[in-house]
C-alpha cells in the first residue's frame, strides 16, 4: 500500500523500498537491517526503558482487552514479561540509555507475579 502511494508522488525506488523497510521494522518480531529502520524500531518500542511504560501497558491492556474481553492484568503481565524477554534494543543510544529501565520493569512485573 505504501509503495503505491509513494509511486504516484514520485518517489524513487530506492526511496520507497527504505520507506517500506522502516515500516517493516516495526513488526513483531522486529528484524531491522539498516540503521534507518533499527532507529525507526526501537522508537516503536522505547517505551518499554522510559518511564511511560506503566501508562501506555495500561492503554496496551485495554487494547488487549477490546479482543479479549476476559484477559486478566496478570495474564497481561505474562505476555509482556515474554515479550520483554525476547526484545531487545538495535541502536547504541537504546541500548546504553533504555536497556537497563526495560530490564527494570520486566523484574518489576516478575516480582508483582510472585
Amino acid at each position: 500500500m505504501c509503495a503505491e502511494k509513494l509511486t504516484k508522488h514520485f518517489f524513487t525506488a530506492e526511496e520507497i523500498s527504505s520507506v517500506c523497510g522502516m515500516i517493516m521494522a516495526t513488526k513483531i518480531p522486529q528484524q531491522p537491517k539498516t540503521l534507518l529502520e533499527k532507529i525507526v524500531a526501537d522508537a516503536d518500542l522505547e517505551y518499554l526503558g522510559t518511564d511511560q511504560f506503566y501508562p501506555i501497558s495500561t492503554n496496551l491492556l485495554q487494547e488487549f482487552r477490546h479482543y479479549d474481553p476476559q484477559l486478566t492484568v496478570e495474564r497481561f503481565n505474562e505476555i509482556q514479561i515474554n515479550f520483554m524477554r525476547r526484545h531487545h534494543f538495535h541502536t547504541d543510544y537504546c541500548i546504553a540509555n533504555r536497556a537497563e529501565r526495560k530490564q527494570q520493569h520486566l523484574e518489576e512485573l516478575l516480582a508483582s507475579m510472585k
